[in-house]
C-alpha cells in the first residue's frame, strides 16, 4: 500500500515536474518573446531618442535662423530708417550748403565793408572763408558718400551690412569730433564778430556825442553870430540913421549960411532983382539946343551983370555909389552959343556936378563937422571946405554900407558852413548807420548757423547713441 501510495506520489511528482518544466518553457519562451519586445522598444526608444535629438537640432538651428532672420529684419528697419535719416541729412546738408553759400556772400559783403579795420580782421576773414570752404567741401564728401553706401544695403550680407553701419558710426564720430572743433572755431569767430558789434556800436556811440557836440557848437555858434550880426546892424543903423541927421542938420546949415551972401551980392544990382526967378528957374529947366525967343534978353542980360562970379549952390542928391554933391561956381563967360557948348559939356544948367572916386578909409565918425557948422553960423566958411565936410560925411556912409555888406556876406558864408558841416555830419552818420546794420545781419546770421550746428550736433549724438 505504502508503495502504491509512493508510486502515486512520485507519479504525481513526476506530473508536477512535467508541469513545472513545461510552466519552465512557457515561461522561458514568454521571457524571451519579452525580452524581444523589449529589445524592440528599446531600438524604438533609441530611435525616438534619435529622432528628439535630430528634432532638437533642427529646432535650435531653426531658432538661430529665425533670431538671424530678426536681425536682419531688425538692420534692415534700421537701414531704411538711417537711409530715411540720411536723405533727410542731405536735404539739410544741402539746405546747409546754400546757407553756407549765403554766408560766404555776406562774410564777402562784410569784408568788403570792413576791410579798413586791419590786418587781423582781413586774415580772420580769410581763415573764415577757408574754413567755409572746408565745411562745404566735407558736406560734398558726406553726401557723395552717402549716395554711394546707401544704394547697396538690401543685396549685401549681413557682416557687410554691419561692417558698413560701424563704418558709417566711425565715420559719423569722426565728423562730430570735426563738427565740435569746428563749432569751436564758429563760437570763436561769433564772439570775434560780437566784439566788432561791440566797437561798431562804440565807435556809433562816439561819431553821435561828437555829431551832438558839433551841432550843439554850431547852434551856439550860429546863434552867437546872429546876435552879434543884429547887433552890430542895431548899430550901424543908429549911426547911419545919426549919420544922416546930422548930414541934413549940416546941410540945412551951410544952406542958411550960403544963402545970406549971395542974397547980400543979389540985391546990389536992380536988374538981377527983377531977374533972379527967372535966373533959378532956368538955371534947373534942362536947356534945349536952338534959340529960344523968350530966353534971349535974360540970357543977355544975365552975361552982362554981376552974377558971372556968384557961386550957384544945389542940395545933394543921393546915389549908388553915394551922395552927389552939386555945389559949385558957374560963371557965364561967352555968349549964348559958348554957354550952350558948356551946358552939353557939364551936364545939366551949365552945373558941374563933382564925384570924386578917392580911395576910401573906414574911419569913425567925428563931431568936427558941428562945431565947424556953428563956427559957420557966426561967420561964412568958403565952399571947398564946406564940400571937404560933406565928401568925408559922405565917405562915411559908404564906409559904414560896406561894412553893412561885409557883416551880410560873414553872415551868409557862416550860415553856409553851418549847413555844409550839418550835411556832412548827417553823411557819415548814415554811413554809420549802415555799417551797424551790416554787422547786426551778420551776426544775427552766424547766430543761426551756430543754432543750426548745435542742432546738427544733438541730431548726430542722438543717432550715435
Amino acid at each position: 500500500m505504502e508503495v502504491d501510495s509512493d508510486h502515486d506520489v512520485i507519479a504525481a511528482a513526476k506530473q508536477k515536474l512535467n508541469l513545472l518544466g513545461c510552466l519552465t518553457k512557457a515561461i522561458e519562451a514568454e521571457w524571451q518573446r519579452k525580452e524581444a519586445l523589449l529589445q524592440q522598444l528599446q531600438t524604438q526608444l533609441n530611435e525616438k531618442q534619435r529622432e528628439k535629438e535630430s528634432v532638437w537640432h533642427r529646432t535650435r538651428n531653426i531658432g538661430a535662423d529665425t533670431v538671424a532672420t530678426l536681425n536682419e529684419l531688425r538692420a534692415i528697419e534700421e537701414l531704411y530708417m538711417l537711409d530715411s535719416m540720411l536723405v533727410e541729412k542731405n536735404t539739410q546738408l544741402r539746405l546747409q550748403q546754400q546757407r553756407h553759400d549765403m554766408l560766404l556772400q555776406q562774410l564777402a559783403n562784410m569784408e568788403a565793408v570792413l576791410d579798413g579795420v586791419g590786418s587781423n580782421e582781413d586774415f580772420d576773414l580769410k581763415k573764415w572763408a577757408s574754413f567755409c570752404e572746408r565745411m562745404h567741401r566735407y558736406i560734398d564728401a558726406t553726401d557723395r558718400y552717402c549716395t554711394r553706401h546707401t544704394c547697396h544695403v538690401v543685396i549685401h550680407p549681413v557682416s557687410v551690412i554691419h561692417q558698413s553701419i560701424r563704418k558709417m558710426s566711425r565715420t559719423a564720430r569722426e565728423r562730430d569730433e570735426r563738427l565740435v572743433i569746428q563749432l569751436e572755431c564758429l563760437e570763436k569767430q561769433i564772439q570775434h564778430a560780437s566784439s566788432l558789434d561791440s566797437t561798431l556800436q562804440s565807435n556809433e556811440a562816439k561819431y553821435r556825442c561828437k555829431w551832438e557836440e558839433l551841432r550843439r557848437g554850431n547852434r551856439d555858434r550860429m546863434r552867437k553870430i546872429k546876435n552879434a550880426g543884429e547887433v552890430e546892424t542895431m548899430k550901424l543903423r543908429q549911426s547911419l540913421q545919426e549919420v544922416k541927421k546930422e548930414h541934413s542938420d549940416l546941410l540945412c546949415r551951410l544952406k542958411e549960411e550960403v544963402v545970406a551972401p549971395v542974397e547980400v551980392d543979389l540985391l546990389s544990382p536992380p536988374p538981377v532983382l527983377e531977374n533972379a526967378h527967372e535966373i533959378s528957374a532956368s538955371l534947373h529947366e534942362p536947356r534945349v539946343e536952338g534959340p529960344d525967343k523968350s530966353t534971349d534978353g535974360n540970357s543977355e542980360f544975365i552975361d552982362n551983370t554981376l552974377l558971372r562970379s556968384v557961386p550957384i549952390l544945389r542940395r545933394s542928391h543921393p546915389t549908388s555909389r553915394g551922395w552927389l554933391t552939386s555945389a559949385s561956381a558957374a560963371t557965364a563967360t561967352s555968349d549964348r552959343d559958348n554957354d550952350d557948348n558948356d551946358t552939353n559939356d557939364t551936364g545939366n544948367d551949365g552945373v558941374a556936378v563933382g564925384v570924386p572916386d578917392a580911395p576910401v578909409h573906414v574911419a569913425p565918425f567925428s563931431q568936427s563937422a558941428m562945431g565947424l557948422s556953428f563956427h559957420r553960423a557966426a561967420s561964412p566958411a568958403p565952399p571947398g571946405e564946406m564940400n571937404s565936410e560933406v565928401e568925408e560925411l559922405r565917405c562915411q556912409v559908404i564906409a559904414a554900407e560896406r561894412d553893412v555888406d561885409r557883416l551880410q556876406q560873414r553872415y551868409e558864408t557862416l550860415r553856409e558852413e553851418a549847413e555844409r558841416t550839418l550835411l556832412e555830419c548827417v553823411k557819415k552818420e548814415k554811413a554809420l548807420e549802415e555799417k551797424l546794420c551790416k554787422s547786426r545781419e551778420a551776426v544775427s546770421v552766424l547766430e543761426k548757423e551756430k543754432s543750426g550746428w548745435q542742432a546738427l550736433h544733438e541730431q548726430m549724438s542722438l543717432l550715435l547713441s
